[in-house]
């Protein structure tokens, strides 16, 4: 409905006047915003209590203060799984009671507040600036670049060596599971993770839960073929338990990985059971894109290339993620369509200029990133090529595939290192 048509609902027979209608909907605004405040009130208990004891400081009736700050403290102590912020909220109530006179002149040696305080403050401080670390340290790993991670390391592990916190643990193994990234330090790390799980913060949960599923998938594309249906389990588990989704989304990144898995493993049930359940788990300006990709992958792991082209040439990708990965997936689509009927090597070819292109004007993607992209095109068009020969000449593909060992910065190298073994071998699709 426009601003006219709502005003003719409202003013019957008026004029329209833009002026006051601007008025009325800012006004209308705020409403809304205050009552989606309300809202949140209502549902956090611990919110609305902690803002009506700060009303008491500020109407001077510190004994009604004293009460509802230790009853929060005992609810929130009586908790058996703490969220990380409930140990600064704890923090703060613990510091104002100490700068209650009354209070303060009560207490003293290891009992007093400000003492607690202290050590709720260094638990909040430890856990975050771990969960923080981690989270650079799996960023370096993606984009690169320096970040002083080493020192920074060192300086939190000499503050937090004497606190017992079984998620620190967990965050320090992860840290050096990324640096050693290997299948004996990722099943060190699910047996931690999965040990402590229940007492876990639920960020805590979600966080390490995706760092098991990235930790699992680096493995597979090294080449740890028996990793995947590990990564399938975990995404099974991750949807069954909701710790896979952010407020109720899913991201495309995510959505992508887990159908790419699930066809990979010719788990196609599963993969049309997350579309039919989780695509409208997407932002919605994904959906569509999202339901598309899902049935072009499919159709492609199942052999029907030709088909699986239609659907992903025609349709125009809006979402950034999924541009690229369509774009991927095409590649791989005429690739193979190639092998099969040679006239598609142009189409192929074409497809991987337009491609380069494409990278070329990406903002958003960092260097490192398009670079793996630019090696995925590179090798597949020099690897179709030699294909095409008859016979291909192995001992310069076997050249090819000592290349692609070598570098660092490579998307696809699975799906590379799959079309080498298959021409070898003298395979069509």
């Amino acid at each position: 409905m426009t601003k006219e048509q709502l005003f003719g609902k409202l003013y019957s027979g008026k004029k329209f006047d833009d002026k006051w209608m601007r008025n009325i909907m800012g006004a209308l605004s705020k409403q809304v915003e205050k009552f989606l405040i309300h809202q949140r009130l209502e549902k956090d208990g611990v919110m609305s209590k902690h803002l009506l004891s700060k009303e008491y400081l500020e109407r001077h009736q510190t004994e009604w203060y004293v009460k509802q700050a230790n009853g929060m403290i005992k609810l929130m102590e009586s908790k058996d799984v703490k969220e990380t912020e409930d140990y600064l909220l704890l923090a703060l109530l613990h510091e104002e009671l100490y700068r209650q006179s009354k209070v303060a002149q009560k207490q003293n040696g290891s009992n007093s507040p400000l003492q607690i305080a202290d050590l709720y403050l260094d638990t909040f401080y430890s856990i975050t600036k771990w969960r923080y670390l981690t989270e650079l340290v799996e960023r370096k790993l993606v984009l690169g670049g320096e970040t002083m991670l080493e020192d920074k390391l060192k300086l939190l592990s000499s503050l937090t060596d004497n606190l017992d916190i079984p998620v620190i643990n967990i965050y320090k193994q992860r840290i050096k599971s990324v640096n050693e990234s290997t299948k004996e330090n990722y099943l060190r790390l699910k047996d931690m993770v999965f040990l402590s799980f229940d007492r876990l913060a639920l960020w805590d949960r979600k966080l390490l839960f995706f760092y098991l599923i990235n930790h699992a998938i680096r493995l597979w594309i090294r080449g740890g073929k028996e990793i995947l249906r590990e990564l399938f389990q975990l995404y099974r588990q991750g949807l069954a338990d909701g710790l896979l989704l952010h407020h109720g989304r899913l991201s495309e990144s995510t959505y992508t990985n887990i159908i790419t898995t699930s066809n990979s493993l010719g788990e196609f049930e599963f993969a049309k059971y997350v579309v039919d359940n989780y695509n409208n788990s997407l932002a919605p300006e994904f959906r569509e894109d999202g339901k598309i990709w899902a049935m072009g992958h499919r159709l492609h792991k199942q052999n029907k290339t030709f088909k699986a082209i239609d659907i992903l040439a025609t349709h125009s990708f809006s979402s950034y993620h999924i541009v690229i990965y369509s774009k991927t997936l095409l590649i791989e689509c005429y690739f193979d369509a190639s092998l099969i009927d040679n006239s598609y090597f142009l189409f192929f070819n074409d497809f991987c200029e337009a491609f380069k292109k494409h990278l070329k004007r990406n903002s958003i993607m960092s260097d490192n990133r398009i670079l793996a992209w630019y090696n995925l095109i590179k090798y597949a068009q020099k690897i179709l090529l030699l294909a095409l020969n008859n016979p291909p000449v192995k001992t310069e593909i076997e050249l090819i595939r000592s290349s692609i060992d070598g570098e660092v910065y490579i998307q696809g190298k699975q799906w590379l290192d799959e079309k080498i073994e298959q021409i070898i071998k003298g395979l069509t699709v």
